[in-house]
């Protein structure tokens, strides 16, 4: 029977053995170059789609059954994450973004992750936040999967 260690090293053992096979790690620097402008074209797409407040193109931009986590642990799907944008409230898909980076884990998939500044409603002062995107090409169009963010402490 395997110690709760063992099970663990097994995890951690097959975790690695995936990562170094990743289909992601194979790709030529030309067509990581590619994903990353169609990436960069996605976000530009979102935040025109916003403005526009044109929801059938910002729901053809997350699959069905998309969720956002916000800071404060509550959790929306696809239909209030629209509502949000169109709705003129702060958020990591239109945010300016410092630190910003893009993982590509093969032609079909990709997390993009930065940080953003918002304004606190409440305080009056500006915070940060930590915040990912998990995206998936779906019959040829980048989607969000899922998104995530993370409120940083304040800076002294």
């Amino acid at each position: 029977m395997f110690s709760r260690r063992s099970a663990i090293v097994s995890i951690v053992a097959l975790s690695a053995t995936a990562a170094h096979s990743h289909p992601g790690h194979t790709l030529e620097p030309e067509k990581i170059a590619e994903i990353e402008k169609e990436l960069h074209n996605f976000r530009s797409d979102m935040k025109a789609a916003v403005i526009a407040r044109d929801v059938a193109l910002l729901k053809a931009m997350y699959v069905a059954d998309f969720t956002h986590t916000h800071a404060s642990g509550q959790v929306d799907p696809k239909e209030m994450r629209i509502l949000s944008l169109i709705g003129n409230q702060s958020t990591i898909e239109t945010a300016q973004v410092t630190d910003a980076a893009i993982k590509i884990y093969g032609a079909d998939m990709a997390i993009v992750s930065g940080k953003s500044t918002f304004p606190d409603s409440k305080t009056g002062k500006d915070y940060d936040v930590r915040w990912m995107q998990i995206l998936s090409r779906v019959s040829g169009n980048w989607q969000i999967v899922a998104s995530q963010a993370t409120r940083l402490p304040p800076t002294s």
